[in-house]
Formats: structure tokens, sequence, C-alpha cells
């Protein structure tokens, strides 16, 4: 059995590659796969808080935040497409038409 601090350590490790990816990357895909892996860190350190074969809520919240990167990376990958189709570049700085 693997302690919860390492699972933990493991999860704020794989957070703050994603922040700093997040950060330091300015494509939209990265941004995207960046947002991602974040919330993949917070699924694991639900599964690492609440584990116990009795405990029915950890599955319950680990499978809301699986529906939220899902529903994140289909909005995210028709964002990017359209961004794509229309300006052929997909940096997150360019696209300021939003704010008009």
């Amino acid at each position: 059995m693997i302690p919860v601090g390492h699972v933990l350590l493991i999860a704020i490790i794989q957070f703050t590659v994603g922040l700093a990816g997040l950060l330091v990357r300015r494509s939209g895909t990265v941004a995207s796969v960046c947002a991602l892996i974040m919330m993949n860190s917070i699924v694991l350190s639900l599964g690492a808080v609440l584990e116990g074969p009795e405990e029915s809520s950890a599955q319950a919240a680990g499978m809301v935040v699986l529906g939220c990167m899902v529903s994140f990376s289909l909005v995210a990958a028709a964002v990017l497409y359209s961004f794509h189709r229309f300006k052929r570049a997909v940096a997150i700085d360019e696209h300021d038409r939003m704010r008009h």
C-alpha cells in the first residue's frame, strides 16, 4: 500500500507541472492539455484522500471531476478548431476579438 502522503506529493507535482505549462506556453492546445493535467491531479488527490471500500462519495466526486474534464476537453477542442479555421494560428495572446 502506498502511503497517502506520497500520492499527494505526486498530485502536487503534477498540478505544478500543469500550472507551469499553462503559464509558460501560450498555445491553445498546450493550455488545454495543461488544464487537463491539473484536473487529473485533482482526481488523484481525491482518490488518495478518500480511500476505502465504504467511501462511495469519493467515487461520486471523482466521476464529477472526470465529467468536467470531458466537457472541458470537448469545448476546448471546438474553440481551438474554430480559431484554427478562421485564423490558422492558435495562440491565446493573438485572439482579442471577444473583448470588442
